[in-house]
């Protein structure tokens, strides 16, 4: 299997999980040092980026019942997938989806892999980009009306100054480990807009603001196409498997026992998390919720606007944790097996590069929903479900871990199947 499998095959499966993801000849050349809130941290925000405004959409299109049912077994095959992706990576001693590949499968799905993560994560960081430059010119125009008569209140110069002053200083990074910082000030901003979604709520049951709490009733269910509607929207809301292993791989005295903490208090933060912002979202406006909860906000709650820019900051933030990713894949792809370890000037070349590409598209485009729709459904799903659970699958032999596996590869198919067919009929305009 790998030239350190004679050594693993001779332990139990108990014994396997504390074995380092890296063998001793490699991990002395990657700093390590994370400690394990760091690890949560960076982990929680990877997961929690834009998508999380359109969880009350998703609720609405699918019923509250079955939105929140669905997004209970995303959450569950989320987590079993972090896990498959670290078991596997302790397996071979790898701590990327290329060499993973590579050392289960053979020559030729390492680079199917790597350009999966490639892709979905160029996607992801140009979204990224588009929103930050939107919100950015929302944010001033509450504040100043003819913003947008201004050179200043441009889509194009507000992104340059977030580009400048956040992304790129922020991208230069070599280390996962060094944004700590900024996801936890990212996870205090989704607090903000959380407890912003939760008071406009219990204004809107009061009647003082508002809301469609009195026109429209709560659907629990719907049935037909219009469930299949919300898989897509649902089915990469837990999505940082792209970055699971660089974090883990910075962390002092790894082990899979040791890092399982991190994934629980993850998964478990981000279901809170969603909950919170998706059932007062629905709630509050039920039938008239839109694909991103914030828009429907009247201008004149200021906390609305506030929130706006704290999903800004999230966004910021998030976006250097994203490309740090693919900044590790490129580098892999172009001959680097231990990226971690290429020399600085090569992540910061390819960190501007990635940034031009991003900010150049959110310059001049202004929706790129149905790009998105197409990565997350052929690239996302599989990288979060699909390839995580045939890894596990090659690697373990007993039939209860490979009818997991089975299962989660399942809900990625499912997933994957139905979000293309969205996306398609999304070019054709056969639906929103």
């Amino acid at each position: 299997m790998s030239e350190h499998s004679f050594d693993v095959e001779k332990l139990s499966q108990d014994e396997r999980d504390d074995v380092p993801l890296l063998p001793p000849s490699t991990t002395k050349e990657v700093p390590v040092g994370t400690t394990t809130p760091a690890a949560i941290f960076n982990l929680t925000n990877t997961v929690i980026g834009a998508g999380v405004l359109t969880l009350p959409y998703a609720m609405k299109v699918a019923g509250l019942g079955i939105g929140l049912l669905l997004l209970v077994i995303i959450a569950l095959a989320s987590f079993a997938a972090f896990h498959f992706l670290v078991a596997a990576g302790n397996e071979v001693g790898e701590s990327s989806y290329k060499m993973i590949a590579k050392k289960l499968w053979g020559k030729g799905w390492d680079y199917v892999c790597e350009i999966f993560v490639a892709l979905y994560t160029l996607g992801t960081c140009c979204s990224y980009t588009i929103i930050l430059s939107d919100y950015a010119n929302l944010v001033i125009g509450a504040f100043d009306e003819h913003a947008a008569e201004q050179w200043y209140g441009s889509r194009q110069f507000c992104l340059a100054i977030i580009a400048i002053l956040i992304l790129f200083p922020l991208s230069m990074l070599q280390r996962i480990d060094f944004l700590k910082y900024t996801s936890f000030a990212s996870l205090v901003c989704v607090i903000f807009v959380i407890v912003v979604v939760l008071v406009y709520w219990l204004m809107a049951m009061a009647g003082s603001v508002e809301s469609s709490i009195s026109t429209e009733p709560v659907v629990w269910a719907k049935g037909g196409i219009d469930v299949f509607l919300a898989a897509p929207l649902l089915g990469v809301s837990y999505t940082a498997h792209y970055n699971v292993l660089n974090i883990y791989n910075e962390m002092s005295n790894r082990s899979h026992k040791k890092f399982s903490p991190v994934i629980s208090s993850s998964v478990i933060i981000v279901s809170i998390t969603y909950l919170l912002m998706s059932i007062p979202g629905y709630l509050t406006w039920r039938d008239d919720t839109p694909s991103n909860i914030l828009d429907i906000y009247p201008n004149s709650f200021i906390p609305a606007t506030l929130a706006r820019l704290a999903l800004a900051i999230t966004i910021s933030f998030s976006y250097p944790l994203v490309q740090f990713a693919l900044k590790l894949v490129i580098l892999r792809i172009v001959g680097f097996n231990n990226a971690s370890s290429a020399k600085r000037p090569y992540h910061i070349m390819i960190s501007i590069f990635v940034l031009i590409i991003a900010v150049t598209l959110a310059m001049f485009v202004d929706d790129i929903s149905i790009v998105t729709s197409f990565s997350g459904s052929l690239f996302g799903t599989n990288i979060v479900f699909t390839i995580p659970a045939l890894f596990f699958f090659t690697i373990r032999k007993d039939t209860k871990s490979r009818v997991i596996a089975v299962i989660v590869a399942v809900v990625g198919v499912f997933f994957c199947v139905v979000g293309f067919w969205n996306a398609i009929r999304k070019a054709m305009g056969l639906s929103d």
